[in-house]
């Protein structure tokens, strides 16, 4: 059987072609084993990795697991949750009453994850996903829950991750991440303190699935932590402590707004400031009391406040900072503004202040993103149209890294 590392598979399903990670059955255990290495009641898994021919072997061994190696890497494809079980005809029927039900759900602020659950079996994670990647290939904040109805309809872990395969730049993955460590705390298998170790650990194996940088993983750690921290905003955010880099740290903070995102925005409100600017500048004092990071905080509690008039106001916020609570604020000030630059009412030119180490921070926020973001071009263009050629370099080295990776040094700058 063939052992190759990766395949991709462009596929096009009466939409853009999109692409999809295919894992073989020799190799759906290696490309997890990133995410899974210490998930085993018993002692961690040992391994051993041999390069052949560009080829990767896996041997790992649990006390509890005596499935043979085919069973325990069985290819996502053969998971009747990522294939589902309708044929074409049914398929297309059952589409639109996942929509329709999906939609409502949304509409009254209700949960997902029981309609992913209904479906998921008929129409499976491949299917799902591929609806709404053709809306946009983003799309990170939808397929959480499908994560999690996937964690709760399949919960092993090695099986849960190939089903969500890199769906919605992995969103799928960390909502199954996220669920079934926290399900380890709340049936009493583990507890907060050796799930944190765990995943600090975690993190820190090779890289071998495809694009999951390691900062996604410490993103996902943060999803976990703000669960794990009863949703309280000091207890998660002391968890990602397990973090030393501090970029680490920045991802794992980032999990946790991300997470409790919908909490905080509604004590937020509470509030009832009095007009616009007052809500602005108490985000603001929250972000920067809240966490070790500015940044991490306004992408998550400041994303209704994007318009140029509000861009104004943090900018003055952030220039009347200190320290790195003042580039990381810059930071945040670039992700946030990154719409408006690229739908031309802002030239990033007059957003960045020309102090060299605060426009660092700002270009770095608006430019380095995601891999596979949509409109990685246009960034670029923003970033040619700098007037001084030492900050289009700049710009454009943002631009050719990826969020989520290791080594970005910026980041490591504005965290202190």
């Amino acid at each position: 059987m063939s052992n190759e590392v990766t395949r991709i598979q462009l596929k096009k399903q009466g939409g853009p072609w999109m692409g999809r990670i295919l894992f073989s059955k020799a190799t759906t255990a290696t490309l997890l084993l990133f995410i899974t290495s210490l998930l085993a009641d018993s002692p961690a898994w040992s391994f051993e990795r041999h390069a052949h021919h560009h080829n990767h072997a896996v041997h790992s061994h649990t006390a509890t697991d005596d499935r043979s190696d085919d069973e325990s890497a069985m290819s996502s494809f053969d998971h009747p949750l990522f294939s589902g079980s309708l044929n074409p005809a049914e398929a297309a029927k059952a589409q639109k009453e996942f929509i329709s039900e999906y939609q409502a759900a949304r509409s009254k602020h209700h949960s997902t994850v029981q309609v992913y659950k209904k479906y998921l079996p008929l129409l499976g994670s491949d299917r799902i996903s591929n609806y709404f990647e053709e809306k946009n290939p983003s799309c990170h904040g939808v397929l959480h829950n499908m994560g999690k109805a996937v964690a709760q309809l399949e919960p092993n872990l090695i099986q849960a991750v190939g089903i969500c395969s890199d769906a919605c730049t992995y969103a799928c993955v960390h909502g199954a991440i996220k669920t079934i460590y926290a399900d380890r705390v709340a049936s009493g298998k583990a507890s907060v303190a050796s799930v944190q170790q765990e995943l600090a650990d975690l993190c820190q194996q090779p890289p071998v699935i495809p694009d999951f940088f390691e900062g996604n993983c410490a993103h996902a750690a943060g999803h976990a932590f703000g669960i794990l921290g009863k949703e309280r905003l000091s207890q998660a955010i002391s968890l990602c402590s397990a973090f030393s880099n501090p970029e680490m740290h920045f991802y794992c903070e980032g999990g946790v707004y991300m997470q409790l995102m919908s909490q905080l925005n509604r004590a937020l409100l509470a509030a009832k400031p009095k007009n616009r600017s007052a809500a602005i500048r108490s985000r603001m004092n929250f972000c920067y009391h809240a966490g070790q990071n500015m940044s991490a905080c306004m992408r998550f509690v400041m994303h209704r406040f994007r318009k140029i008039a509000d861009l104004n106001i943090i900018r003055k916020y952030c220039q009347a900072r200190n320290g790195s609570a003042r580039l990381s604020c810059f930071n945040g000030l670039g992700f946030l503004a990154r719409g408006k630059i690229l739908d031309g009412s802002l030239s990033l030119e007059s957003l960045c202040p020309s102090d060299e180490a605060l426009e660092k921070q700002c270009i770095s926020g608006f430019a380095f993103v995601k891999k596979g973001y949509k409109n990685r071009e246009r960034i670029a263009a923003a970033c040619r149209s700098l007037g001084r050629s030492s900050s289009r370099r700049y710009c454009m080295d943002q631009y050719h890294g990826y969020l989520y990776q290791i080594g970005n040094p910026t980041l490591a700058e504005m965290s202190g």
